[in-house]
C-alpha cells in the first residue's frame, strides 16, 4: 500500500443539491455516498461507499475518479496533490476537515448562467434547511478547519446562509469561510454582522464583466448594479490588507462576455484579486430558459462565435495566470490553439 494518495476523500465532504460526495461531483462521476434528506453527515462520513472509495484511493486506484476532469489530475499537476496523510484509513475516526454547503439556490440577482429571475424558497424549504443547522451541520463541523457556503445560491444573498454563517462563526471560534457571492451584499458591515470579517479563508465573487454594459447583458437590471458591486470588491480589497484571503474573482465564460475574458484579466488587478474562467454549461435546473442556455454555450464548437472564442484563449495575457485558473476545457482548447498557430508560424519560414 502506498503512502501517497489523494487527500480529498479522506478531508473534504461536499453537498450538491440533496446528495453528499467526497469530491467535485464532476472528478468523481457523481459518485454519491448519500443523501441529505436520507441520514444525518455524521452517519455518511464513514458509510460503505465512502470507505470503499478510500480503500481504493489508498491503494492508488482512482476506479471512481474521473481522471480527464479532475482539475489537479489535469493542468495543476496531479502529482503535487499526492501528498502523505496521516491517520487516514478507510474508516476515518475524524471528521473532514474540509466541507462544502451547496444545496440552497436563494440569490438576490438573476443571471443569464443559472435563472431567469431572482430566486426566494418558500418559508417551508427555508425551515427545513434551517432545521438542518442543529441536526445535520454543526455537529459534523467540530473538525473542520474550512467551509464553503453556497455554490447553487448567494452566500449573503441568501436568508438561511446568514443564519448559518453566524451560527457557525458562533459555534466554531477557528472555523475560516470560503464564500461564493455575487458581490452585491458583500459589505464591511454584512461581514462584521456574521462575525466572519476577520475569518474569510477565500472570497470568490462571481462577476463575469468588466463593464456596466456586459454586466447587464449577464445579469438582469445588472447594469444598475455594477458599480455597487466594484464598490465592495474595492472594500475586500481593503480588508485583505488587514486580514489576508485568497481573493478569486470569476467569470463563467459564455456568449455575452468571452470577448472581455483578456482585460478581465487586467481588471482583476484594480482588486488585487487573482481572475478564474470557467465553462458556461446548459444545464437545466428548471430555473432557466434552455433555449437561451444554448444560445449562449459558445464552448460548444456549433456555436457561430465559437471560433472567435478560440482565438481570444490565445491571447498572451493568459500566460499571467496559473493554468488551474482555466476550466479543464479551456485549457485544453488554448494549448491546442497555441500549438496550431507555432505551426502556422514556423510553415510560414
Amino acid at each position: 500500500m502506498s503512502n501517497k494518495f489523494c487527500p480529498y476523500p479522506f478531508q473534504n465532504i461536499e453537498i450538491c443539491g440533496d446528495y453528499v460526495y467526497l469530491c467535485c461531483p464532476e472528478w468523481n462521476n457523481y459518485n454519491s455516498i448519500g443523501n441529505l434528506t436520507k441520514d444525518t453527515l455524521v452517519n455518511i462520513w464513514n458509510c460503505e461507499k465512502a470507505m470503499a472509495i478510500r480503500e481504493k484511493i489508498l491503494d492508488n486506484d482512482f476506479f471512481y475518479c474521473d481522471m480527464k476532469k479532475c482539475s489537479y489530475a489535469t493542468q495543476k499537476g496531479f502529482e503535487k496533490l499526492l501528498i502523505d496523510v496521516k491517520d487516514c484509513k478507510p474508516k476515518m475516526e475524524i471528521f473532514p476537515k474540509i466541507i462544502k454547503l451547496g444545496y440552497d439556490n436563494e440569490c438576490d440577482i438573476a443571471c443569464n448562467i443559472c435563472r431567469d429571475e431572482i430566486f426566494v424558497n418558500d418559508e417551508k424549504t427555508n425551515q427545513l434547511y434551517d432545521s438542518y443547522i442543529d441536526t445535520k451541520y454543526l455537529p459534523m463541523l467540530k473538525d473542520s478547519d474550512i467551509v464553503a457556503i453556497n455554490t447553487l445560491g448567494d452566500a449573503f444573498g441568501s436568508r438561511h446562509s446568514r443564519k448559518l454563517i453566524k451560527r457557525i462563526s458562533e459555534t466554531y471560534e477557528n472555523i475560516k469561510f470560503d464564500f461564493q457571492t455575487n458581490g452585491l451584499m458583500c459589505t464591511e458591515e454584512m461581514l462584521k454582522e456574521l462575525n466572519v470579517y476577520s475569518k474569510i479563508y477565500n472570497m470568490r465573487v462571481s462577476l463575469h464583466a468588466t463593464s456596466k454594459k456586459t454586466y447587464g447583458k449577464v445579469v438582469k437590471n445588472g447594469e444598475k448594479l455594477f458599480n455597487k458591486i466594484t464598490d465592495n470588491l474595492y472594500t475586500l480589497k481593503e480588508i485583505k490588507k488587514k486580514y489576508p484571503f485568497e481573493f478569486n474573482i470569476q467569470m463563467v465564460v459564455s456568449a455575452c462576455n468571452y470577448k472581455e475574458m483578456a482585460d478581465f484579466v487586467d481588471f482583476v488587478k484594480l482588486f488585487d484579486g487573482e481572475p478564474s474562467f470557467w465553462e458556461y454549461k446548459p444545464i437545466n435546473t428548471g430555473l432557466i430558459n434552455m433555449d437561451n442556455c444554448m444560445r449562449n454555450y459558445i464552448a460548444s464548437p456549433e456555436h457561430p462565435e465559437h471560433k472567435n472564442f478560440l482565438k481570444v484563449l490565445t491571447d498572451k495575457r493568459f500566460d499571467e495566470i496559473h493554468p488551474g485558473r482555466l476550466s479543464p476545457l479551456f485549457y485544453e482548447l488554448r494549448q491546442r490553439e497555441l500549438q496550431k498557430k507555432k505551426k502556422s508560424f514556423w510553415h510560414f519560414w
